[in-house]
């Protein structure tokens, strides 16, 4: 019984460390409701506290039912320790100096765009993107297995390009939105692009393809018009809502006529919402796992884990071989192999899980801080040393790799991230006008 109590003791403590940038934000009355730190918070009460709390209650399908074994809670309050203790030091890397002193190093993105290449680039970004969807669902075999197939296209190897290339669209929906407001041009295009994007995150079964480009929408509305309100991150939430059930009924139905009514079912029981929103969020529990079973389970791999990502850039398709990338594969075969071995299913390890698995505790550490100095510095570089349509740009371009950091693998992070990002700065380069 006392162990549990310190388990809700320690969750009290994650909810106040947690709060801290929340609680400047609500005082900061010029504030920017979308420096990630704020939402890097909420994600991390999410996924370490109110996770905690929902698997105290009701049991996780990893975890097992309550009561735990002592194995288990000894493990917990260990995890939730060394959580509390990652986000003081990713606090302290976030608010130190070097973030900003980092982004002044770093050469300016062009601050215009010409309205010409803006004109010619989005129809062709557009075309690119559809190619490339194409191509995709040739590899999978049709277009009814890639609306059907969701464990296959989901969880397949090899196709890592194509859809950094299927992604052309929803630049080109960016670049069309942000020349919306600072032109008046392409309105018309820009909502044409946001259906189409919308459409093709739908089919792809991924519910942050139909989440983030509405978030990046408020995002460049925020700094080229007004800026957003809480009230309209309400419908951000609300929508997540609605979404979370359908695609989890989505993905696990072959049968698309049976996806609507099953959603429709589980809106009729606000209990099954609970359990459908939470169910994708098992970072806790990995945690858990790491702490408890390293390293019997795993060795410590004093960085093996992320040495792939020196060989990242290099296609499958070249070397059939190439090592994993993302260590959430491995740790889907070994961690939760009970449930998730030879599915290629990839559970988060969580970043800071990860390191310790690497380096034990001072990786988690080094990494919480190393994660707090790059939040700072991109945001530093891009909204505010390099403001305008290329920083924006860039910004919504990588905002999931910002906000969602704290669940991701760290060479399948940086691989994704910074492919996104080149591709980012590189296309806003292209659209730069000229001097003179």
């Amino acid at each position: 019984m006392s162990d549990i109590v310190a388990i809700y003791a320690l969750l009290a403590v994650l909810f106040c460390v947690g709060s801290i940038p929340l609680i400047r934000l609500f005082l900061n009355t010029k504030r920017d409701l979308f420096e990630p730190v704020y939402w890097a918070s909420a994600y991390f009460i999410l996924i370490f506290g109110i996770r905690s709390i929902y698997a105290m209650l009701f049991g996780t399908p990893f975890l097992g039912n309550p009561p735990f074994s002592l194995e288990t809670v000894n493990a917990w309050i260990i995890a939730l320790i060394y959580a509390i203790a990652s986000f003081l030091i990713f606090l302290i890397g976030y608010y130190s100096k070097f973030g900003a002193a980092l982004a002044k190093t770093l050469p300016l993105l062009p601050r215009h765009w010409s309205l010409t290449k803006i004109m010619l680039f989005v129809p062709l970004a557009t075309g690119i993107g559809f190619l490339a969807l194409s191509v995709l669902i040739i590899y999978f075999g049709g277009l009814e297995i890639f609306l059907t197939r969701k464990q296959l296209t989901l969880t397949a190897g090899g196709t890592t390009y194509l859809y950094l290339l299927v992604g052309f669209i929803q630049y080109a929906l960016f670049i069309a939105y942000i020349t919306a407001l600072i032109h008046r041009k392409m309105r018309a295009t820009a909502l044409l692009l946001l259906a189409i994007v919308l459409i093709i995150g739908f089919a792809s079964g991924s519910k942050g393809s139909v989440l983030f480009p509405i978030l990046s929408f408020l995002v460049i509305r925020n700094y080229f018009k007004r800026p957003i309100q809480l009230k309209h991150l309400l419908i951000i939430a609300l929508l997540a809502i609605f979404v979370f059930p359908f695609f989890n009924v989505y993905r696990s139905l072959s049968d698309l006529n049976q996806v609507l009514p099953a959603a429709i079912g589980i809106f009729d029981r606000p209990n099954l919402i609970v359990h459908h929103i939470m169910d994708r969020f098992h970072d806790m529990d990995s945690l858990i796992f790491i702490i408890r079973d390293t390293p019997e389970t795993m060795d410590f791999q004093m960085g093996k884990t992320i040495a792939p990502l020196f060989v990242a850039w290099i296609p499958r398709v070249l070397w059939p071989d190439k090592p994993v990338i993302s260590f959430a594969k491995i740790f889907g075969e070994t961690y939760y192999a009970p449930w998730f071995a030879g599915t290629g299913t990839a559970p988060s390890p969580t970043i800071i899980g990860e390191a310790y698995i690497n380096f034990h505790v001072g990786g988690m550490l080094w990494i919480a801080l190393a994660s707090g100095i790059l939040l700072r510095t991109l945001y530093e570089y891009l909204i505010h040393r390099s403001f305008g349509p290329s920083g924006v740009f860039v910004y919504v371009a990588i905002l999931p790799f910002l906000l969602l950091f704290w669940e991701s693998d760290i060479a399948g992070l940086l691989s994704r991230a910074g492919s996104s990002f080149l591709m980012a700065v590189t296309i806003s380069l292209l659209l730069a006008k000229r001097k003179g």
